[in-house]
């Protein structure tokens, strides 16, 4: 209890001691004006005072501190943190593309044939109508005609397919925009050329439903061979609608392949594009702490300078972003604004980490 008690009034009595007896004669606000003057030609010199746009709130700025004994920190945001969360979703829209793909792969669809189950084939047109009347003939013709719709529905759902492909080419298209692949009016374009295809799709669907409904109620209340042309007729307005389905289908499955690779090849550009740009940062950051580095001279010489740049790192193994950390010690930073060593030198000295 005697021993807790000490600590304690130790801890109260460190609290109250002067600057001078933690500093050992360092004078703290001296070192914090050098800090705020660096801290201000650094966010200068690397443009992170700019605003990134008219009525928009700055991504970027800047932090400082002094830790005793240690030295200066210093956290930068800058705008490629945030333009990198646009890569996260395109990665994004790339994985639910994938889900969807193994759901409804968009292979070689098979063709159901309109013929009987008999060897001969069927032809069920309005010409052939009019010189088959007998009506047994006609509701043979349409039963087998029936069948094989139903072997052609049960073989091929057009619109699950379309629907899919349309889903795919939207969220290609989201990404194309957010990775800048794509200007505005383009995406528009891309936009209202998948609604009408989805439009088109969803009346011929609905056009389908009505006319096979419309043959069950026939069915159920009529015998074989009875209203067998107007059955007939029904039967072709069908196959025309799945005529209509198939260029529908082929063209959503085009377009969504399409927007597909153009997105891969935005994103892969985007990727090398943003790398550059954080080279061509981190280039402007060393030759800033070269020229501006010295205006800590109130800074102990065995403490560092450490630079940590907020969501620039690399991902770690939970993929979450890493901030990425640049220390330099004052002795080299001081060597290369006297000219004695080189930035190259400077940056091959400096210690870097993901944290």
């Amino acid at each position: 209890m005697n021993q807790r008690f000490a600590v304690v009034v130790c801890s109260l009595c460190l609290l109250v001691l002067p600057d001078s007896v933690f500093s050992q004669d360092i004078d703290i606000r001296r070192v914090q004006k050098n800090i705020d003057v660096f801290a201000g030609l650094l966010e200068q010199t690397l443009g992170l005072n700019e605003p990134s746009g008219p009525f928009s709130r700055s991504l970027s700025g800047i932090e400082s501190k002094y830790l005793f004994a240690q030295g200066v920190v210093v956290e930068l945001r800058h705008p490629l943190a945030s333009r990198r969360n646009r890569m996260g979703f395109a990665s994004l829209n790339s994985a639910m593309q994938a889900l969807q793909a193994r759901r409804m792969p968009f292979g070689p669809v098979p063709e159901v044939s309109v013929a009987s189950r008999s060897a001969a084939p069927i032809s069920l047109s309005s010409q052939s109508l009019a010189v088959q009347p007998q009506a047994e003939s006609l509701g043979e013709q349409a039963a087998d005609f029936y069948s094989a719709m139903m072997d052609r529905i049960a073989s091929v759902d057009y619109s699950l397919m379309v629907n899919n492909a349309i889903q795919q080419a939207s969220n290609s298209a989201r990404s194309l925009r957010v990775l800048e692949g794509v200007d505005e009016e383009t995406y528009l374009q891309i936009r209202e050329q998948l609604e009408g295809l989805r439009s088109e799709a969803l009346d011929n669907q609905q056009q389908l439903r009505e006319f096979l409904q419309l043959i069950e109620d026939e069915r159920s209340v009529q015998q074989s061979g009875e209203n067998a042309k107007a059955e007939s007729e029904m039967l072709i307005a069908i196959d025309g609608i799945y005529a209509r389905l198939e260029p529908l289908r082929d063209a959503a499955v085009s377009l969504a392949e399409d927007l597909r690779q153009q997105a891969e090849q935005a994103e892969q550009e985007y990727i090398a594009q943003w790398q550059t740009e954080l080279e061509r940062f981190e280039s402007q950051l060393y030759q800033a702490m070269c020229d501006y580095g010295a205006t800590l001279r109130e800074l102990p010489d065995g403490e560092r300078i450490s630079i940590i740049l907020r969501g620039l790192g690399e991902e770690n193994e939970e993929n979450r972003l890493a901030d990425k950390v640049h220390v330099f010690s004052k002795s080299d930073i001081s060597a290369c604004q006297s000219g004695n060593i080189d930035v190259a030198t400077l940056q091959a000295r400096s210690i870097k980490y993901n944290y």
